[in-house]
């Protein structure tokens, strides 16, 4: 167990970027250098923590290695780092639609969860629920983070595609091509 620990205390180290003092992300893929990238403050809507360093997940919900990670290494940085103030979490929206069907249709349903003050709700049920993701099973996530369903359903046939779009442009503009 300490063996494990160490290695997310690794791991998390070398995915961490710093949060300057404007709120703005500095991030960069995991195989280039530093080079000065952010991500600006208005970009960033979803955020948990107050430590003034932030580890920056692009996220797909119906992706079998992000699933993996927010059931499994997630929870320890989150007990470890974000409770004790020592770095933010901060989620954006990058769905593979081209291999994910309901990925975009999860990513508008988190940020109509946003809505709701519920976004960390949806976002940790999406990826604790079991089974293949589906229209479907997106509204029973719903349902169990505790959205008031007609608003949800509302804001669901309406969509949220801008937010998930801006999450996708910035993602490539600083060059993630996956999650």
């Amino acid at each position: 167990d300490a063996a494990s620990t160490g290695l997310v205390i690794v791991a998390a180290g070398y995915l961490l970027w710093s949060l300057a003092q404007s709120r703005s992300v500095s991030t960069r893929p995991v195989s280039q250098p530093v080079s000065g990238l952010t991500i600006p403050a208005e970009k960033i809507r979803h955020i948990r923590g107050t430590g003034a360093t932030a580890l920056v997940e692009f996220t797909d919900y119906e992706c079998p290695f992000c699933g993996a990670y927010a059931r499994e290494t997630a929870p320890l940085i989150h007990e470890n780092f974000v409770k004790r103030g020592l770095i933010s979490e901060v989620v954006l929206s990058f769905p593979l639609e081209e291999i994910h069907r309901h990925a975009r249709r999860a990513s508008v349903a988190v940020e109509c969860a946003h809505r709701q003050g519920k976004f960390w709700d949806l976002h940790d049920g999406l990826f604790r629920s079991s089974g293949p993701l589906t229209d479907a099973s997106i509204v029973a996530a719903g349902v169990d983070a505790g959205l008031e369903a007609s608003e949800f359903s509302r804001c669901l046939v309406e969509g949220r595609s801008s937010e998930v779009d801006s999450d996708l442009n910035e993602g490539r503009r600083l060059g993630v091509t996956g999650t």
